[in-house]
């Protein structure tokens, strides 16, 4: 059964004890209900849209249940369709950090050597006169910034290069 949350809203500020969303749920492509979280430490509320599919969240809602107990060590937890539809928004807000981290690391690698995840980067970079950074692509432009990009590559020989603006030529074999 695939369930997916569409048209997420998120009030990041309006959040307190809980995340506060709402959005449209999607099942097995056909969207189903609403959902939505008012960020005060209470459960997220799911409603049926349309009565006659009513048959498919009673589905749903099964299908949630069969899903194996998820261990966490000192107890266990038993799924349930709001539980997903919770993991479901954890997820959204898992790919929308990533997307802006990956935004981040774009504009980093304008200026310089990146290295590490997305999530966790260093980035080494080369100052004008003026104390303001260099381009990369200034840099190709002389022998000097060439060989000061490949001497840093080789120092970083084995760490994760997240730059895709450097040729592979200017890595060590």
């Amino acid at each position: 059964m695939k369930l997916e949350l569409k048209n997420v809203k998120f009030y990041e500020r309006m959040s307190e004890e809980t995340n506060c969303f709402q959005a449209d749920l999607f099942i097995n492509g056909k969207k189903i209900a609403y959902v939505k979280n008012t960020g005060q430490g209470g459960c997220t509320d799911y409603h049926i849209i349309d009565f006659k599919n009513n048959h498919i969240m009673v589905e749903a809602e099964q299908y949630c249940l069969s899903l194996p107990k998820v261990d966490y060590g000192t107890f266990e937890f038993q799924p349930t369709l709001e539980s997903k539809i919770d993991d479901l928004f954890e997820e959204w807000l898992k790919a929308k950090a990533e997307k802006q981290m990956g935004k981040r690391v774009n504009t980093s690698m304008l200026t310089s050597i990146v290295h590490g995840t997305l999530q966790s980067y260093v980035e080494y970079f080369w100052v004008d006169k003026n104390k303001k950074r260099i381009p990369i692509g200034r840099m190709f432009m002389s022998q000097n910034g060439r060989d000061a990009i490949t001497k840093k590559l080789k120092d970083l020989n084995g760490e994760n290069i997240l730059n895709t603006n450097i040729p592979k030529e200017f890595y060590p074999s």
